[in-house]
């Protein structure tokens, strides 16, 4: 179960800060992602979980690397990050999923589909 501060601090001013400065780190991401999709070796058909999936754009660059047949589920801690994830025009094969708030049950929700997984990232 994730820290309740984490929670707390992803769900106000840090996730909101995040997400002014997405396109900085994304910038940064840029530059890895294509090194992180070739050693994943993902290919047609993968399920993938993306743990702090983020507002989701390396998310979407999983799931093109699992067409077709394939599924990325990007999971975070951070509702405002997965609204922006949520926002993204769709991609198949490709969900934002697992908001929670800064409460106790809601934290113990937070858990993706029952499946297996060809990999994970985080």
């Amino acid at each position: 179960m994730a820290n309740l501060e984490q929670a707390r601090r992803w769900n106000g001013e840090t996730g909101r800060r995040w997400i002014a400065q997405r396109e900085r780190h994304h910038a940064v991401r840029r530059l890895l992602t294509p090194h992180l999709l070739r050693a994943a070796a993902l290919g047609s058909g993968d399920r993938v979980l993306d743990v702090g999936c983020g507002c989701g754009e390396v998310t979407i660059e999983m799931a093109r690397s699992v067409r077709p047949g394939g599924e990325v589920y990007g999971l975070d801690l951070s509702g405002p990050a997965l609204d922006v994830a949520r926002g993204w025009p769709p991609t198949p094969g490709c969900r934002a999923s697992g908001s929670c708030g800064a409460t106790p049950r809601r934290l113990r929700c937070l858990r993706p589909p029952s499946t297996s997984w060809s990999a994970a990232s985080g």
